[in-house]
């Protein structure tokens, strides 16, 4: 066994780096997009690509939803009453835990996606757009904040700014 990697799962290493090549790829797309602005190509037409801005960030804050339900899980796990039920809430616990970076990482990079197409009508000065910006700006902290916690440093402030992001998160969403 190789103690160099920093996962030491197999099974979770390799959904990571799939994940990291579907991350790679709309990141590429971001590239393209911004290149075929810059250059003013009509490859592909932009104006259509922005209609679906909101329907690409609802996409990414379904994949949140999912990373951070195992939050939740594991918070009713802990529950005294729930003795019958805790065989089952573990279970789903662990399916999450497995799921939970890889979807992390693909919803991230379809934030990015998200944030490219609303940012590029320009900037508004309004709470939407404001706190988009800085759930953002939170998000990549949490991000680089989850790949220290393999190393098991920085777990409490993983925990803090997810719980900032999702406040921030339903600020957006609502505002």
């Amino acid at each position: 066994m190789n103690n160099n990697n920093m996962i030491t799962n197999e099974k979770e290493r390799k959904r990571v780096f799939y994940s990291l090549i579907v991350f790679g790829i709309i990141i590429a797309l971001i590239g393209f997009l911004i290149l075929q602005s810059y250059f003013q190509l009509n490859v592909l037409d932009f104006k259509s690509i922005r209609r679906y801005g909101k329907l690409i960030g609802q996409v990414a804050a379904y994949g949140f939803g999912f990373a951070i339900s195992m939050y939740v899980v594991r918070r009713i796990a802990k529950l005294a009453i729930l003795n019958k039920f805790k065989k089952k809430i573990l279970m789903i616990a662990k399916v999450l835990r497995e799921w939970h970076v890889p979807i992390s990482i693909v919803a991230f990079s379809i934030i990015l996606l998200h944030g490219y197409i609303m940012l590029s009508r320009g900037i508004f000065m309004n709470l939407r757009y404001i706190s988009g910006i800085l759930a953002l700006l939170i998000l990549a902290l949490q991000i680089i904040s989850g790949i220290f916690r393999y190393k098991r440093v920085g777990i409490k402030f993983h925990k803090i700014t997810g719980i900032i992001f999702i406040i921030i998160m339903l600020i957006h969403i609502l505002a």
